[in-house]
């Protein structure tokens, strides 16, 4: 240090001048992240912008939870328990809504900042498994990758959790390659945030402890036993399983089973399923056929050669036990009957084969000659530009596979029945016209949504279930809404078993007119003025 210190002394200012100047910024931003990759980066970023205005919030659940967060924000207080979501995305939701003065906006844009930043984190992740030039395809598959895109602009939960499954993973694949202990339990503690929003992030948490289980890291000699071994896991699964843990404990105590939501949805999903008769082949074939389309069949066998080649080393052989892990899980919950069959359901494998395809092509590349390298680049951009625009434009051209595009384009909008239904019944409600809605496949927070009625629509609408249909009639009482919205595969039809077509009736006294009709719901109106007093009599309830 003395000798240093003369050293230092002794230097004059020429000494100093005759350094080599720091590069500048410009050049080590690009040794951070190539030009190539910041413009692919905007370029995803400008897709999600561009549909957060274009698409509807119509991703799956994605207006139930944003009506659970304008409800909570009504009456705020402490709270754990929103139905049988995790809590952390309403607590996200919550704090940017306030910020916003708008809860459904706040709820988007939650999806919207979390979906640019998974960007630059997709690309950081696989550069870390992969390298660089395989880092280059993989952020261009995820930039025009039509699920994230489209989620990236609803109150769905998806998008939130994969950005802090992402994240972990980051911090996990750092630490593999650095021995960094700060990395690891930053990782940890992102996965930790993923578990509180969507119970996959668990998967992931399951896991990455399997690997460093059975797998130790280099750093602690990568052998089993020692303290630097049980550090490793220590802190790993005391960070990441903190979360998991309190909430097994939290579910067991206030409902009498450890995993309420996931086991509640044994008997859920056959229901919701009885209800749209999906067969067994349909539930198996789905998660395949929506990442065949969302990826292209290209980018699914480069995303799979990527996979298989990758077991040469050891983070790519990571990556994959947790690829596998996860989907052979997944898998089995739907065979099983845990989990409904919903092409959002498959943004998670979609994502990591994301990930491995840029490896696949990469590999590819080297039997090539170096000029047609950049051919291939321009061709693969070509190729998930014209599909991302194919999803797009079939979505929204009338055809019979319109809605099943619908639930995977970037622009996501509701089914074509209740786009048609709410076309004609916005312009007609009016700031204090109350509905009726019938239940059909648990669609009508979608139909009130559709039909300009606010999140929180208060008493203004009467969803009709098996469990409320006897306080219909006090609701008619009381309410004298003004349209039913009723369906012959509802729950309406056993108490009101109206024509099938679309014409005047009179039932029990009641007059109602249809007004409109599409291949699933009529509008009628109810005319008080002719119609007897309701009562239960008249009803039959």
């Amino acid at each position: 240090m003395r000798k240093l210190r003369s050293d230092i002394a002794e230097m004059s200012p020429k000494d100093f001048d005759s350094r080599p100047p720091p590069p500048p910024i410009r050049q080590r931003l690009g040794q951070l992240m190539p030009q190539a990759v910041c413009w692919t980066i905007l370029v995803g970023i400008a897709l999600r912008v561009l549909f957060f205005f274009i698409g509807e919030n119509a991703g799956g659940d994605a207006l139930a939870r944003a009506a659970m967060t304008a409800g909570w924000l009504k009456h705020p207080s402490f709270r754990l328990i929103f139905g049988p979501y995790l809590p952390f995305d309403f607590w996200l939701m919550a704090g940017i809504s306030l910020l916003v003065g708008n809860v459904g906006l706040g709820a988007r844009l939650l999806s919207l900042f979390l979906g640019i930043g998974s960007l630059a984190i997709f690309w950081a992740v696989s550069r870390q498994i992969y390298g660089r030039p395989a880092a280059k395809f993989s952020i261009l598959v995820f930039a025009f990758y039509s699920l994230h895109v489209g989620y990236s602009t609803t109150s769905s939960s998806e998008v939130p959790y994969l950005f802090f499954v992402l994240t972990g993973l980051l911090g996990f694949f750092v630490y593999r390659h650095s021995g960094s202990r700060s990395a690891l339990a930053l990782g940890a503690a992102s996965l930790g945030i993923g578990a509180g929003i969507r119970y996959e992030a668990w998967l992931f948490i399951f896991a990455i402890f399997v690997i460093l289980l059975l797998f130790p890291s280099a750093h602690v000699g990568g052998r089993f036993g020692g303290l630097r071994y049980v550090g490793e896991i220590t802190l790993f699964s005391g960070i990441a399983g903190s979360w998991p843990l309190f909430w097994l404990i939290y579910q067991w105590k206030l409902r009498g089973m450890p995993l309420y939501g996931v086991t509640m949805n044994y008997k859920w999903v056959p229901e919701q399923l009885a209800e749209v008769h999906r067969s067994q082949l349909y539930r198996l074939a789905l998660f395949p056929g929506v990442i065949l389309l969302t990826l292209t069949p290209v980018i699914l066998v480069a995303g799979l050669y990527g996979l298989g080649r990758g077991l040469r080393h050891r983070q790519p052989r990571d990556f994959c036990l947790i690829f596998l892990i996860v989907g052979v899980i997944t898998c089995f919950q739907i065979a099983a009957g845990g989990l409904l069959p919903m092409a959002r359901y498959t943004i998670t494998l979609g994502s990591l084969l994301a990930i491995a395809s840029g490896y696949g092509v990469e590999q590819f590349a080297r039997f090539l000659p170096k000029r047609r390298v950049r051919h291939l680049s321009l061709g693969i951009s070509f190729l998930l530009i014209l599909n991302l625009g194919a999803i797009f434009v079939l979505s929204v051209i009338p055809n019979r596979f319109s809605d099943k595009f619908g639930s995977i384009s970037p622009a996501l909008r509701f089914p074509r029945h209740i786009e048609s239904l709410g076309q004609y019944l916005k312009p007609r409600v009016g700031l204090n016209t109350s509905v009726v809605i019938d239940d059909y496949n648990t669609e009508g927070n979608l139909i009130a949504h559709a039909i300009g009625l606010p999140l929180l629509v208060g008493d203004r609408a009467y969803f009709a279930s098996r469990e409320n249909l006897p306080e219909l009639l006090g609701y008619l009482e009381k309410k004298h809404p003004r349209y039913l919205i009723y369906s012959n595969r509802g729950v309406l039809r056993a108490f009101l078993p109206l024509p099938g077509q679309c014409s005047a009736v009179i039932i029990n006294g009641i007059h109602l007119r249809c007004l409109f009709q599409n291949d699933i719901y009529r509008v009628y109106s109810i005319d008080y003025e002719r119609s007897p007093p309701i009562s239960a009599k008249s009803m039959r309830l």
